[in-house]
């Protein structure tokens, strides 16, 4: 009889362990469980929160014109990118621009990325005769741009022309140097970008870069697109030498990027573009060789490409440049 009491005391005492266990075992269990669910919704939010900050970064980054072009008898959406990076149009709208009517809209489901200081018609129109058109295009990042068709004539000064012949408008206060970042023969970025310093006078140095600002006012308002063949030549009467900076593209931090058929700069009209000339070789980012000290050299702008569908050059007699 002892015997069996005892017993029962210590299967009283195990139970009791054992529901202690059990209890915090389910409390451990519940507690990690939720603290997981908790760490996983703070991870999903933070993660959400980084994507949607790039998205309004990005968004914040798209820069880009918005025109129309009529090749036939439809008038196509064009658009020009002139930010730092690619845009994907996904809706075009059409407006009757006269009395505000809206005419249509599509959504553009081709290939439609537009690369930086490039220009593409998207979509496949809408039937056209004549009257003022109303464009507006959604971008994928939820950008909105609109443009009129034809664009509003410009009022060309005689002193906007003597700015340069042609369809072209020079700004000479736009023209500025820079000291180029070398890596052996190759041209890596450009110093003091993108302030630079007053080309008119050149403190001789290893190389340098020069860019200038045109703008576009040809009379039949075609876009000018502008190829690698474009290049700026100064001439040293003093010693007989010409030196050559051909085209490149140059991105907003300042890296020098070789100029192809991808990545050509087209100007609409009525807009104002800044041109890099900081290579040797047409689409390359070779290094160009520069004037010594004591030289003064004429120099000229040699535009080539095309203007609308139409083959173009154009030579511009431009500014002098001391090298000290």
């Amino acid at each position: 009889m002892r015997r069996y009491k005892e017993w029962n005391r210590r299967k009283k005492g195990v139970a009791g362990i054992i529901a202690a266990t059990i209890l915090f075992a389910m409390i451990f269990t519940t507690g990690a469980a939720y603290f997981m669910f908790v760490q996983y919704n703070y991870q999903l939010q933070h993660q959400a929160s980084i994507e949607r900050n790039q998205m309004e970064f990005d968004q914040s980054l798209e820069q880009f014109l918005v025109g129309g072009s009529v090749p036939g008898s439809k008038l196509l959406a064009q658009v020009n990118n002139t930010g730092p990076i690619a845009i994907t149009i996904v809706q075009v709208f059409y407006f009757n621009a006269d009395n505000g009517t809206f005419i249509s809209s599509e959504s553009v489901t081709s290939s439609n990325t537009i690369n930086p200081g490039t220009a593409a018609t998207v979509g496949s129109g809408i039937s056209y005769s004549s009257g003022n058109r109303l464009i507006k295009v959604l971008t994928a990042r939820g950008n909105l741009g609109s443009g009129i068709y034809p664009p509003p004539q410009l009022n060309v000064t005689y002193a906007g022309v003597a700015g340069g012949l042609g369809s072209i408008e020079l700004d000479f206060n736009s023209y500025i140097y820079y000291n180029e970042t070398l890596s052996g023969n190759i041209v890596n970025s450009l110093q003091n970008f993108p302030k630079g310093g007053n080309a008119y006078g050149v403190v001789a140095g290893p190389c340098q870069a020069f860019s200038v600002s045109i703008k576009n006012l040809d009379p039949n308002r075609r876009t000018l697109i502008i190829d690698s063949n474009s290049l700026m030549w100064q001439f040293s009467a003093s010693q007989g030498v010409n030196y050559v900076w051909f085209i490149a593209n140059v991105t907003m931090d300042g890296k020098v990027h070789s100029y192809t058929t991808s990545n050509q700069i087209s100007v609409s009209y009525g807009q104002t573009r800044t041109l890099y000339f900081a290579v040797g070789k047409a689409g390359t980012v070779d290094k160009p060789s520069t004037p010594p000290s004591g030289v003064i050299a004429a120099v000229f702008l040699i535009l080539h490409g095309k203007l609308g569908s139409d083959p173009y050059g154009q030579n511009i007699p431009f500014v002098s440049t001391y090298y000290s």
